[in-house]
């Protein structure tokens, strides 16, 4: 999990080290949402997009509120991604790529009254649409930290069900589980990294593996313990809603992997008084949406999820694929063809360049420039690279260590070196695309002509 760390000098090639298992990106999951419906068409850092405002494919209402109109670009030319002909993925019932197809509950409304953690237990969270060593694409699920695991075991955190529903699959990922629950047969659950099964799933310990996942139907109550977890910094949580298709993310590009990320919502919408309260309290974030968001893309500008043209999308090039648990020290896979031009999730007043390949590593870097601003007209821009680092609002770093989390802080803030590790030069096409060329130790002054390096990707 190790996925809040301060950049120094010392590690200006901007690399995170990833401490996760393949399971992080094998499984469903990913959203983004909104307290403004119908603005889908504005500039992200406002907090757009979700439960609250997303269309949904038949046109109809969403059990929340209002839905959004769908937006035709903002003031700078942008146009949200619609699917296109390409549309079908978004139509996939969760329940088809989350269990065996079929549902134990019924479709509608559910309410996670248990919520996701136990406010009092826990450090801090952080947000959907983090980007971090192998994940490049803003990430589909929130982090929840522990206050220290050093002289803790797999045992001293209980693990609920945030609400009524069916447990639906368990699957091993390297040493820990994945766990999905349905909620209804629209609202589904996903816990990533629990570390010992209990309760109703605890005659699976030891009998789940990589290569053999159990699947099935186990009624559970809000509020009953399943797991439990504590010998690691914590574990990840996301909800994902059938009724909500985000219009941020190109249908087609998750057509072969990780197809639910096209129904991910803030999981904070779906739980209730005093529990979202206690549970926001502890949220790193403080811009709406709380909860974080993950899809920024807009046809005719630099910002949003971008795959190399002819990569299979999300899925990424078959040379690069990966058969087993991802190692912590692994930069190189599926995700080589992946870039990502989005704002920071804790602080989206500041925006991050995260690519897959870059100078043979998985990187994140900060950048000086709002990718939605660049558009066709803007032509070929430079963006600089630079190393970064949390800030409490006292100027000192915030940092996580796998070892010994922080407690939480309000006023997380990102800071940006003055170091320059290396320049990206992008061009917004008029066809949608986006020409990319990555310089590695470049400066601002390198020239913006692309040469026979260059890479053209697509949503």
């Amino acid at each position: 999990m190790g996925f809040l760390r301060t950049l120094s000098a010392a590690s200006a090639a901007g690399v995170v080290a990833l401490a996760c298992s393949a399971g992080d990106q094998q499984g469903p999951a990913n959203g983004g949402n909104s307290d403004q419906p119908g603005d889908w068409s504005a500039p992200y850092a406002s907090g757009t997009g979700g439960p609250e405002s997303a269309p949904r494919d038949d046109g109809g209402q969403s059990s929340n509120a209002s839905l959004g109109d769908g937006g035709s670009g903002d003031a700078d030319g942008g146009t949200k991604i619609d699917g296109g002909s390409s549309a079908g993925a978004e139509t996939i019932p969760l329940a088809q790529i989350l269990a065996d197809g079929t549902c134990s509950a019924k479709p509608g409304d559910a309410s996670l009254s248990a919520g996701f953690a136990n406010a009092s237990e826990i450090a801090y969270i952080v947000p959907l649409g983090l980007m971090t060593a192998a994940h490049i694409t803003p990430v589909d699920h929130m982090y929840i930290y522990y206050p220290s695991h050093q002289a803790r075991t797999a045992t001293d955190y209980p693990v609920v069900s945030p609400g009524d529903g069916y447990i639906r699959s368990v699957s091993k990922l390297d040493s820990d589980y994945r766990v999905i629950i349905e909620h209804s047969c629209d609202v589904w659950s996903i816990f990533i990294h629990v570390q010992t099964l209990t309760g109703p799933l605890a005659s699976l310990n030891g009998q789940v593996t990589f290569q053999n996942a159990w699947g099935g139907s186990i009624a559970i109550k809000a509020g009953d313990t399943f797991a439990t977890d504590g010998g690691q910094p914590g574990y990840d949580y996301s909800v994902h809603d059938q009724r909500v298709t985000l219009k941020g993310l190109r249908p087609a590009s998750y057509s072969q992997a990780e197809t639910w990320k096209l129904h991910t919502v803030d999981p904070f919408d779906y739980i209730p008084e005093p529990k979202k309260s206690l549970l926001l309290s502890k949220d790193l974030r403080s811009a709406s949406p709380r909860g974080g968001r993950i899809d920024y893309d807009n046809i005719g500008v630099a910002s949003g999820n971008w795959f190399v043209v002819g990569t299979n999308g999300y899925a990424g090039d078959p040379k690069n694929n990966t058969t087993g648990p991802i190692s912590p020290t692994q930069m190189r896979g599926y995700w080589d063809t992946h870039l990502a031009l989005a704002p920071n999730p804790i602080d989206p007043t500041h925006f991050m360049a995260s690519i897959g390949n870059y100078d043979g590593n998985a990187v994140q870097y900060a950048i000086d420039v709002d990718p939605l601003t660049l558009t066709v007209a803007s032509g070929a821009t430079a963006l600089k690279l630079y190393a970064f680092e949390y800030q409490k609002p006292d100027g000192t770093p915030f940092s996580q260590d796998a070892n010994d989390n922080a407690a939480y802080v309000a006023g997380v803030t990102l800071k940006l070196s003055s170091q320059v590790a290396g320049v990206i030069l992008v061009q917004a096409q008029a066809d949608g695309t986006l020409k990319v060329e990555k310089r590695p130790g470049a400066t601002a002054s390198t020239s913006t002509a692309f040469g026979t390096e260059a890479l053209v990707y697509e949503h």
